[in-house]
Order: C-alpha cells, then sequence, then structure tokens
C-alpha cells in the first residue's frame, strides 16, 4: 500500500459503502510495480485501490478510502466504487495472465460486497475514453467480456 501520509491525495475516507467497481487499462508498459513506486513518488491525484500484471497483485489504497480514477473528481465512481487497473502494453500473453488475474480478484470482490455483474463498468462508462483499451481490443464491449469472463 502507499504512504499512508499520501491517500488524502488519491482520495478521502470512504462514508459509504462499495456499489461497484470499474476496471481500467494502465495504457502504459510499466509493470504494477513501476506504477505503484511511481505513485508514491507522484504529486497527480489520479490512483487506484488495485495494480495488477501477470507478477502480482498490489493493492494501492485501502478499500475503506474512495479514490479520484474516473477523471472527474469527486464523481459517484469515486466515491463509490474500487478501482482496478490492469497493466497494459505489454505482450499479450502476459498481458492475459494479469487480465485472469484481475478477473479472479474482481470475482471476489463482488462475492465480498455482494456485487452483480452489473455493478461492473469500464472507465469509459463515465469519460470519453478508450478505457479499458486491451479488454476493448480483446472482447470488443462491455456485454461481450462480462458474458465470456462471468458466464453469464
Amino acid at each position: 500500500m502507499i504512504d499512508s501520509n499520501k491517500f488524502l491525495q488519491y482520495g478521502y475516507k470512504r462514508d459509504n459503502e462499495i456499489k461497484g467497481i470499474v476496471i481500467h487499462n494502465t495504457g502504459t508498459d510499466l509493470s504494477a510495480r513501476q506504477v505503484f513506486n511511481y505513485l508514491n513518488k507522484s504529486k497527480l491525484s489520479n490512483g487506484c485501490h488495485y495494480l495488477i500484471d501477470y507478477k502480482e497483485i498490489i493493492e494501492v489504497m485501502p478499500l475503506n478510502y474512495s479514490v479520484y480514477h474516473t477523471g472527474k473528481g469527486n464523481d459517484w465512481a469515486c466515491k463509490n466504487t474500487i478501482a482496478i487497473e490492469i497493466v497494459s502494453n505489454i505482450d499479450n500473453k502476459k498481458y492475459l495472465i494479469g487480465q485472469q488475474k484481475s478477473i479472479e480478484l474482481i470475482k471476489e470482490l463482488m462475492k465480498e460486497y455482494n456485487l452483480t455483474t452489473n455493478d461492473l463498468y469500464f472507465h469509459n462508462d463515465f469519460a470519453n475514453v478508450y478505457c479499458p483499451s486491451d479488454i476493448l481490443r480483446i472482447y470488443g464491449n462491455k456485454q461481450n467480456f462480462i458474458r465470456k469472463e462471468f458466464q453469464l
């Protein structure tokens, strides 16, 4: 986890229940550890709860904190969701390993917080961005991703 002195830089203490999960792709070829180290040194306010690559899952922020992750500041998604960043722009085989780890984590979080696939969001549900770019490239859209990976 990042240094607790930086918690307010990336978000604020959550005063409501978790209502969803937002999936992102980093859009960089940096590893999860490299992105994590960058966040620890950064002055930016964008953050996430988890960074995931083919090697590891890093909890960046505690889940009792909201995180600025949609590019819109203090919107519904930042207040109410868990932000998952999957490392992208690496070779496809490594990316798919990280994506599978992410799916497993998402399923665990859905069970723990009593969420359904209706509570899964992509970054582009909240902002005019092509994110999660790798998932969109592979599956075409969120419905195909959910149907395939969450067996609906």
